[in-house]
Parts: structure tokens; sequence; C-alpha cells
């Protein structure tokens, strides 16, 4: 079990977080990308992006960005559970999808899903790791219904 984290570590991740959240919230790639550290990885369903150049293409395509996939992306906080060693939240994302994903042609269509992140952090309180999981399922009945 890993040490108990100090007031600092603690409220350095919790800063870093609400960065990263609001970053994702207002679409801004820079902001975004400020909140992670050196060698971070990001898993979203299984899929693995393992250096910062991937993650920003991530970001970027899905629709963080000011182009992707989708438009309007939106996190919406649920419920967060704090440990020593992650971070977990529960949140709605939502957005309207504007360009292909996944091989589904744009459809223009708004969708809303439950999503669940594990955020683990690194010594200096930025992202060191994000594990993403969503229903795709959902996601792709939401398109094309």
């Amino acid at each position: 079990m890993p040490d108990a984290l100090s007031p600092k570590q603690k409220a350095a991740r919790l800063a870093n977080l609400e960065e990263h959240l609001d970053a994702e919230n207002a679409h801004d790639l820079a902001r975004i990308m400020k909140t992670y550290g050196q060698n971070p990885v990001v898993v979203i369903n299984g899929n693995t992006f393992n250096h910062l150049q991937a993650i920003h293409a991530f970001h970027e395509k899905f629709g963080f960005g000011q182009h992707g996939s989708f438009t309007n992306l939106r996190v919406q906080e649920k419920q967060r559970y704090i440990c020593d060693d992650a971070i977990i939240l529960e949140a709605i994302l939502s957005g309207k999808q504007m360009a292909a994903w996944q091989g589904i042609a744009s459809t223009g269509r708004d969708f809303e899903i439950p999503v669940c992140t594990v955020y683990t952090f690194d010594e200096d309180g930025k992202l060191a790791g994000e594990r993403v999981y969503f229903d795709s399922a959902l996601l792709i009945s939401q398109l094309r219904s």
C-alpha cells in the first residue's frame, strides 16, 4: 500500500484534475496537455496512448480541441472517489458527432453516455495515467438512432 499523501500532494492532485476537467470542457488542447506529466499513459476502453504526442492526437481527433469527430463535448462530474493512489471519477460525457468516428459517418446527432475514469498522478501532481471506460455500444446506438 502506498504511503499516505501529504496535504500538499493531495491539493496538487486535486488542483491539476480540476484544471484538466476545466480545460476539456473549454476545448483548450494546450491546457489539457499541460496537466500531464512527462511519461503519461492514457487507456480508452483498452486502446493505449503512451506518449504525449499520441495523447494530444487522441484528444484532438476526438474533439477536445477545436476540431474532431465530436463538438460541444462536455464532461459533467457525478461522483468523485479520492484514494491515495488514484482519483476515480464517474461522469456524463456528452457532445454532438460532426465528423466520422470509428467508421461511423457524421450523423450530427447528440450523445450522452456515462463514463468512469481512473486518474493516477506523478510525484508533482501531474497526470501519470488516465483509464477511461464507457459503453461503446451505447454511444454507437445513440449515433445511429
